[in-house]
């Protein structure tokens, strides 16, 4: 289905770049709509996209959410579809435009929270923080739904619990300002904990023995992991094993299941610890 989503959302550019350029040259209203239709598609696919990859790599629990947006994205495309080739009263499709203009507040919310989910660092100031920007994503959300619905609702709660309008709207920019910050932030900290781990926390620290053959010497010998020395020519040699670790920092040392207990993604047969099938004695034929 990403593959779909993906070659649907390339050729529909294309074919927006397309009626762009005669847009420019014909100047025709026929050429202008077809132009915002396959601009419409071709952000339609973008938002399948990226909702189906939240689906299957992101948070669990946020599943249904992404499928519920998945099923929304379709009326809400028909929808300015609609008002971009049908030319409804002015009420009637100012009431479309509000519903579709809802329906889209609530997908584009869903991938904001889908992002900040999908970005996993195990710390506990960290979920705080992904806790607190999804309150403040949903105090947004609530806002700019009531405001699509009707604006008299948003300025009758205004009156009723702020002192003012202005200190209202400072305090929506403060907010706004920081959520977006904290937004922003979330991959650079995700990046900086995983090179972290990826330096120096991901070799195991359980000692395991190598079977290896001294290059100096050629004496086949079992030695420990980190610092160990050839038995016959002692030869310093120095074994390190780094553990492939989960997109979450779950360390995989003598993991083979096939889904990471931490977050649940799946982990290929590459990063597994398979232990191999020792090979059978040789029999003595008589």
């Amino acid at each position: 289905m990403r593959l779909i989503f993906l070659k649907s959302m390339l050729v529909a550019y294309g074919v927006s770049a397309l009626f762009g350029i005669l847009a420019v040259l014909s100047q025709d209203s026929d050429v202008l709509r077809m132009v915002g239709t396959s601009l419409l598609l071709a952000a339609s696919f973008t938002v399948l996209l990226l909702l189906t990859l939240l689906r299957d790599g992101g948070h669990r629990g946020l599943r249904w959410l992404m499928i519920t947006s998945m099923f929304l994205t379709v009326p809400v495309f028909l929808l300015y579809l609609g008002l971009i080739w049908v030319d409804f009263d002015y009420q009637f499709a100012e009431v479309l435009a509000r519903i579709a203009g809802g329906g889209l507040c609530l997908v584009f919310w869903s991938l904001y929270v889908g992002f900040c989910f999908c970005i996993r660092v195990q710390a506990t100031w960290f979920h705080v923080l992904t806790l607190l920007l999804f309150a403040v994503s949903l105090i947004y959300l609530l806002l700019i739904e009531l405001l699509v619905i009707d604006p008299d609702i948003v300025e009758f709660i205004v009156k009723k619990l702020f002192p003012s309008d202005d200190f209202f709207a400072r305090g929506l920019v403060a907010l706004l300002i920081l959520s977006s910050t904290a937004s922003l932030s979330l991959p650079v900290i995700w990046l900086i904990g995983k090179l972290k781990r990826r330096g120096d926390g991901t070799a195991m620290a359980q000692e395991v023995l190598v079977d290896m053959v001294c290059p100096r010497c050629g004496l086949q010998q079992e030695l420990p992991t980190d610092k160990a020395a050839c038995r016959q020519c002692r030869l310093e040699i120095r074994i390190r094993i780094d553990e492939p670790c989960c997109d979450c920092g779950f360390l995989l040392y003598r993991f083979d299941g096939e889904a990471c207990p931490e977050c649940g993604r799946s982990i290929p047969d590459r990063l597994r610890w398979i232990n191999p099938t020792p090979p059978a004695e040789p029999s003595l034929e008589s």
